[in-house]
C-alpha cells in the first residue's frame, strides 16, 4: 500500500466489479483525480463540498450505491490495513 494515496487505493477497491452509472462515473473521475495527486488534495476537496450543492448530491448518491452493494466491508479491511500498515 503506498503511503499518501491511501484514498485512491480505497477507492480502487470500492470500484472493483461495479458498474456506475455516467453520473456515477463523473463524480468518481473528481474523486480519482483528487486522490492522485494526495491524500490532503482529496480530503480538502471533499470537506469543501458544501452541503445541497450538485456535488455533494452526486456524492450522497455514490455513497448510497456503495452502501446499497454491502462495499462496506471492503472498506473496513482497507482502514485496518492502512491502520497496521501506517501505524
Amino acid at each position: 500500500m503506498q503511503k499518501g494515496k491511501f484514498f485512491l487505493t480505497g477507492l480502487g477497491l470500492l470500484m472493483q466489479g461495479v458498474k456506475f452509472t455516467p453520473e456515477e462515473n463523473a463524480v468518481l473521475h473528481w474523486l480519482c483525480a483528487a486522490a492522485s495527486e494526495s491524500d490532503a488534495v482529496f480530503w480538502d476537496q471533499t470537506r469543501a463540498v458544501e452541503p445541497g450543492s450538485l456535488r455533494w448530491h452526486a456524492l450522497e448518491g455514490l455513497k448510497n450505491t456503495f452502501r446499497r452493494l454491502e462495499k462496506h466491508h471492503i472498506l473496513q479491511a482497507h482502514y485496518d490495513r492502512a491502520a497496521q500498515f501506517h501505524g
